[in-house]
This record gives structure tokens, C-alpha cells and sequence, in this order.
């Protein structure tokens, strides 16, 4: 195994940890951001450059995890707007 997967595996359970142990709402986002960002790089460092299927489909997943980004930033200021808090309970 490289160091680069190594390192983007690491980059995962931290952000998974993270998720598990805080209680922010914006924490909870920026650890899905980065865990879902963290396996599309290992994807990406797989692709094959010679089927482009796999770089469009590479693309759309990136494009799904920024709309469910948008979503979550909505839901926060709602959220902040309506109890002045951003605690979530589990």
C-alpha cells in the first residue's frame, strides 16, 4: 500500500471519529464532507484512463456530495435561525 492511500484512509476515520465524538452540527458536516471526499480520492487514484465511463461517473458522485453539502449548510441556518443553537442530539 502507498503512503497516499494510507494517509487518505486516515483522513476517513478521523473524520468518522470526529462525527461520533462531537455534537456540532457544522463539525458533522465538514467530517461528511471529508470522509466522502476521502473515498472519492481513492477512487479517483484507481480510474483506469482508458474508459471515460468511470471519470463521468467519478464526476457525478462529486457533484451529489456538494448538493448534499448546499442541503446541509440550508438546514444549519435554519436551524440557527429557529433555536439559536446548532447542538444536535443523537
Amino acid at each position: 500500500m502507498s503512503i497516499e492511500i494510507i494517509s487518505l484512509f486516515l483522513t476517513f476515520f478521523i473524520s468518522i471519529l470526529i462525527i461520533i465524538t462531537k455534537k456540532s452540527f457544522v463539525y458533522f458536516l465538514i467530517s461528511v464532507e471529508i470522509s466522502f471526499n476521502s473515498l472519492l480520492l481513492i477512487f479517483a487514484m484507481n480510474l483506469n484512463n482508458e474508459n471515460i465511463d468511470t471519470g463521468i461517473f467519478f464526476l457525478y458522485l462529486l457533484a451529489i456530495v456538494a448538493a448534499e453539502t448546499a442541503i446541509g449548510l440550508s438546514v444549519l441556518l435554519n436551524l440557527v435561525k429557529q433555536r439559536e443553537s446548532d447542538d444536535y442530539n443523537i
